[in-house]
């Protein structure tokens, strides 16, 4: 039947992170003690404040019916003064749409803006969606790729030399999934002088903003002239912990939020009423408890480090955000244990994962095939132990 299918659909992969989790899931209801550090959210519950506020919200029968497209305005106008508060940054409310996630907020984006030819420009590595998007939408695909030497960040001489008459939009995240690295103040606005006088749009997706261990996140919307050009993604499932609730934003120009609103209205129209409360809840609070999650995410970062250090082979970069480790496998590359042979990221994620049943995702859909992501984001205790496991099963292949 595959005769019957678009053209466009045949572009796209399964997502490699759903589709490690998946088999994860698949050999745990087998009874199978999996490890997963494959896992692309904060193993913290969702705040208490907020599943109370949420309660509240369902037993006062008012927000069972659809919201506006761009979501509640009560919730944002309150994005709005986070925004004022936490990056300095000037936005009224119908600068800001609420949708599905962060991944639809920046569909919505690319859906308004890229036609078929265009080129967006990806710094690697990067979180593979951006890739499949274009692709689903017929654009060209430009990487410009960081290094483990420079933290994985693209110098400014690497970006002024990718942009061409055809670059329409850029795009990166910061602090970046799946390396941790966070743009400085200088960075950014390097950044922004290469830009000037452009017209290339500049996505920033920011979802991992409050998991940075380094202070304020810096975003290229706070260059004034960049304002009418930059579009920052974010949300509340990383740092809040509200990953199941499905809430991310865009805030763009306002030329660019009107047509994502359209663009949102026939695809799903308002998300969920009720998730919407809950997030408005997670942002009028005092938002403190995000530094104690932090503190513990760091913790299991430099204790991850330590040990993996110790592992012959592994290569690795010290990040300053996000709660994952890129790391370069490439020296067990050729080698083998029990008739198994590891010849690339790939297989060596499923030797893992057959051999001492942790999940990790290869980095050939992040970008680079030496190396796999590891999220520190579980109990320090299962840390500990996928750590040792590791050790172990490595130092068998010959």
């Amino acid at each position: 039947m595959d005769k019957l299918l678009s053209n466009r659909v045949k572009l796209l992969s399964v997502s490699v992170t759903i589709g490690i989790s998946k088999k994860s899931k698949e050999l745990t209801s087998k009874g199978l003690n999996i490890i997963n550090l494959a896992i692309g959210e904060s193993y913290f519950k969702t705040p208490k404040y907020i599943q109370n506020f949420t309660k509240f919200s369902i037993d006062l029968e008012k927000y069972f019916f659809y919201s506006p497209v761009p979501g509640y305005v009560d919730l944002r106008i309150a994005i709005s003064k986070k925004i004022k508060r936490d990056n300095k940054l000037f936005y009224k409310y119908n600068h800001i749409i609420v949708s599905n996630g962060a991944k639809q907020a920046i569909a919505n984006v690319f859906l308004s803006l890229i036609n078929f030819g265009d080129d967006v420009l990806i710094y690697l590595p990067c979180w593979p969606t951006y890739i499949d998007l274009v692709k689903l939408l017929g654009g060209n695909t430009v990487f410009v790729k960081g290094n483990i030497k420079k933290n994985f960040k693209v110098s400014i001489y690497q970006l002024y030399k990718s942009i061409t008459k055809k670059t329409k939009i850029i795009i990166f995240s910061s602090p970046c999934n799946p390396t941790g690295s966070v743009l400085s103040k200088y960075e950014v606005i390097e950044t922004s002088k290469v830009l000037k006088n452009s017209n290339i749009i500049v996505i920033s997706d920011e979802i991992y903003e409050y998991v940075n261990f380094i202070g304020r996140n810096i975003s290229i919307s706070s260059i004034l002239f960049m304002r009418n050009y930059a579009v920052i993604i974010n949300g509340f499932s990383k740092g809040f912990s509200m990953t199941g609730w499905r809430v991310g934003y865009s805030i763009s120009p306002l030329w660019l939020s009107k047509q994502c609103e359209k663009i949102q209205g026939q695809i799903t129209s308002s998300i969920s009423s009720i998730s919407q409360r809950s997030a408005f809840s997670a942002i009028e609070k005092d938002i403190s408890f995000i530094l104690k999650i932090n503190n513990r995410l760091l913790k299991n970062k430099n204790i991850s480090i330590s040990l993996l250090e110790k592992i012959k082979g592994l290569h690795f970069n010290n990040p300053k955000g996000s709660f994952y480790l890129f790391i370069n496998v490439s020296f067990y590359f050729g080698k083998s244990y029990e008739n198994f042979l590891i010849n690339d990221s790939n297989d060596f994620c499923i030797f893992i994962l057959k051999k001492i049943y942790i999940s990790l995702v290869p980095g050939n859909k992040f970008g680079d095939s030496n190396y796999v992501r590891f999220s520190y984001s579980i109990p320090l205790i299962l840390l500990r132990k996928a750590i040792f496991r590791m050790k172990t099963i490595l130092s068998k292949l010959k």
